[in-house]
């Protein structure tokens, strides 16, 4: 999430990260990791600034006008093999076996109009 490991934000989290023997070292999350986790998590700039981070609240809203609503990436040059992959994929972590006959489907690449396609679903 935000493109930084589960550890990392795990320590940014807590505040520290502990090290040989025990000891625990403080960690500060530096303001661009920071503006990636609240876009992430939906925090807003106001709440950076009321923990004084304006720092990250600054980077946070450079973020947020850069970010167009919805997402309007080509992925025309991706193949359609890898993208109903990852579609598949995405529906199965989502709603594994209560995902309608319908998008089973067409995670399975199959004709939606062939009625035969649901028997047993």
């Amino acid at each position: 999430m935000a493109g930084i490991s589960e550890g990392w934000w795990r320590q940014i989290v807590k505040g520290y990260r502990t090290v040989k023997g025990g000891v625990r070292i403080s960690v500060d999350a530096p303001a661009d990791t920071l503006a990636a986790m609240a876009l992430a998590v939906g925090v807003t700039p106001a709440e950076l600034r009321r923990i004084d981070r304006g720092d990250a609240a600054a980077s946070l809203e450079l973020l947020l006008q850069s970010t167009p609503d919805g997402w309007d990436g080509d992925l025309s040059a991706v193949p359609d093999d890898e993208l109903i992959a990852e579609l598949d994929r995405r529906l199965r972590d989502r709603l594994g076996e209560t995902a309608p006959p319908q998008l089973r489907a067409v995670a399975r690449r199959v004709d939606p109009a062939d009625r035969s396609t649901f028997e047993g679903d």
